[in-house]
């Protein structure tokens, strides 16, 4: 097959100029300083990776030979990965974890071929929401895939975009920053669509307003999801949100048979196997339980989770300390830090978290001046809300104990603000 003739198609043109652009800033080159290197001038480059231009056999071998790339196409390979890819989407809004897995390594298995083919910047979506569904530790990769497709939002069309925000939000949620979580959701309710993908992100904003605390906030995106889901008639999705926003009424005060709430979550999640479901309501369930004092129960419901994290070691190290059990507390956080895992931004509460419980159960001083302020910092600025009121405790305590009642009065008109805030 002529891969000339392809890529001239009006359906291909864009793809070919997607994957420039994307190749373009793998190698760090700018527009002007590609066009020099290729002998083009930098208004007809833009044209290529606009789509607005057909393309050459001299003009196709410089690009590809100074990106060193050499763009397959497989009428076969490709009809095989859009099953896969629409699979895969399908089974990401059913929450069906068999289905994800499943068409994911589907295509992964020849990722070599799909990583230089046409359909390179779908390839690449779905292997963005694969990987930060599972939240891979391999931060450099998934930040490298971001910053490549976060490059060519703009080349995309809608229904691709729609798909592209869904999991570039996903990724910023597990990064936990939910500023910019929240950027790509609110753009697709921006394009004025009504489908799939914006009941999604109704769904997924009101979970991103849950990580600053913002109950109020996120009940309302939540029940405007339910009801679109259920106009959708995506039950699993209807069952699951129900959950999310009794939890939150739960957190707020106004909800009563807290236990039962939890209980109803994991069933739903047992009984349809929804793993991450699972994680996220024994994590909430150990939070409760840990704030309500009863630290056995609560490394009950932290045993369930199956995917260790410095957040899963600073819990059960905490519970530890209600126990007063100090050699557990020293046990869990040295077999914290003896994991291999990466530090990276979404650490860096609990990595001060565990530090400041080691500090406190070691009599160490100078380990808790170092690491009680930024642990308390680190809570606001990811507005984690179990974490911050640990971090207070700890803080005031220490500054209490140092005669510091000025600072300590400070930084309790400064909790009772945030709370205010968190709360409207």
């Amino acid at each position: 097959m002529d891969i000339l003739k392809v890529i001239n198609q009006e359906t291909h043109l864009k793809k070919f100029g997607m994957i420039v652009r994307i190749l373009r800033v793998r190698h760090r080159y700018t527009l002007r300083s590609l066009a020099t290197q290729v002998g083009l001038s930098h208004a007809y480059l833009r044209k290529i990776e606009l789509a607005q231009t057909t393309i050459n056999r001299s003009v196709y071998d410089r690009l590809m030979s100074v990106f060193d790339f050499s763009l397959q196409c497989d009428r076969e390979m490709e009809l095989q990965f859009y099953e896969a890819w629409n699979t895969f989407n399908q089974s990401i809004i059913y929450l069906n974890r068999q289905s994800i897995e499943s068409s994911f390594q589907s295509v992964n298995e020849n990722r070599e071929v799909h990583e230089q083919s046409l359909w390179m910047v779908e390839f690449y979506i779905m292997k963005l929401g694969y990987k930060a569904q599972n939240f891979s530790q391999n931060i450099s990769e998934l930040t490298q895939m971001h910053d490549e497709l976060s490059s060519i939002e703009n080349l995309m069309d809608p229904s691709l975009r729609q798909i592209y925000l869904i999991y570039k939000g996903n990724y910023y949620y597990h990064m936990n920053n939910p500023e910019e979580n929240r950027k790509a959701f609110e753009t697709i309710l921006e394009m004025d669509t009504w489908n799939v993908y914006s009941a999604m992100a109704h769904y997924l904003l009101g979970l991103s307003y849950t990580m600053t605390f913002s109950l109020k906030r996120s009940n309302r995106y939540l029940w405007e999801a339910y009801e679109m889901f259920k106009r959708l008639n995506i039950e699993i999705r209807v069952e699951t949100i129900r959950v999310f926003i009794e939890m939150n009424l739960m957190k707020m005060g106004t909800q009563d048979k807290t236990e039962h709430i939890f209980d109803k979550g994991l069933k739903i999640a047992k009984d349809q196997n929804l793993s991450e479901f699972a994680r996220v309501i024994n994590y909430d369930y150990a939070i409760y339980f840990l704030r309500n004092k009863l630290p056995k129960l609560a490394l009950e419901k932290l045993d369930d989770i199956d995917r260790l994290s410095y957040q899963y070691y600073l819990y059960k190290a905490y519970a530890y300390s209600l126990l007063e059990d100090d050699a557990k507390v020293i046990e869990m956080i040295e077999e914290a830090f003896n994991q291999s895992i990466k530090l990276h931004m979404t650490n860096l509460v609990y990595y001060y978290g565990l530090n400041v419980l080691l500090a406190y159960h070691k009599n160490d001083d100078a380990k808790m001046r170092e690491n009680v302020k930024p642990f308390f910092e680190e809570c606001i600025r990811q507005a984690a809300y179990f974490e911050i009121d640990l971090a207070y405790k700890f803080y005031k305590n220490y500054l209490s104990d140092h005669r510091r009642y000025k600072d300590a009065y400070e930084l309790s008109s400064r909790m009772i603000t945030l709370t205010k805030i968190a709360f409207n």
